[in-house]
């Protein structure tokens, strides 16, 4: 089945300019493209499965693949993953299929503190239904808020291996002074970090040690 151009929207952008699309609601079922302006390609294949809160689109140098995730929410409000590799991207045929595959949380991280309670933290600008997706360098940040405004959840995904690392929670009420209204983020050479400007200075609090889930 071929769509119409103008029957996507641009969800999605890495930091070296490839484009994650998804068809309109109104398109039954729901396609993806990944555009390759460059190039002036682009491959298409199915939708995620679940409903998407919000997607990211990488390459990846050390391996020469573009990654994508896909964040969905449960009926208790618990985040899921959905992923596709694609590449090398030397050597991709337009006859191979590409599908989204359902990324394994270990039991131990699928309940608790990870259930969403605050929807409403993040400006509707910088996120989709209060999640944000941070995708850098093979590891992928999905990032939402506590009920109190003042701690900042972290799911980090290793996306070269297509599998869940941990679960983190960080404290910015000490660094941040307005709550979660005006963070930023930032890739603070190669780290997640949140940064807000308080009286012309830059206070940054930054994720040290992915696998540790280690922050200063």
């Amino acid at each position: 089945m071929r769509i119409a151009e103008g029957d996507f929207l641009k969800c999605a952008e890495s930091s070296d300019g490839l484009w994650l699309l998804q068809s309109l609601s109104s398109v039954s079922p729901s396609r993806c493209r990944v555009s390759f302006p460059p190039l002036l390609q682009y491959l298409e294949f199915p939708g995620p499965q679940n409903p998407s809160l919000c997607s990211a689109i990488e390459f990846i140098p050390s391996t020469r693949a573009v990654e994508l995730v896909s964040v969905h929410e449960d009926e208790n409000q618990v985040l899921g993953y959905e992923v596709v590799h694609i590449g090398p991207i030397d050597n991709i045929a337009t006859t191979t299929i590409y599908s989204w595959q359902e990324l394994q949380v270990p039991e131990l991280f699928k309940y608790g503190e990870r259930k969403r309670t605050n929807l409403d933290s993040f400006p509707k600008s910088a996120a989709r239904e209060g999640v944000v997706l941070f995708f850098r360098r093979g590891v992928a940040y999905c990032i939402w808020a506590a009920e109190n405004n003042l701690d900042i959840h972290v799911d980090i995904l290793d996306m070269v291996n297509e599998s869940y690392i941990g679960h983190t929670t960080l404290s910015v009420g000490t660094f941040i002074s307005d709550g979660l209204n005006r963070i930023q983020l930032l890739d603070w050479n190669g780290q997640l970090s949140f940064a807000e400007v308080v009286n012309d200075e830059l206070h940054v609090l930054v994720l040290d040690d992915y696998r540790k889930k280690q922050h200063r």
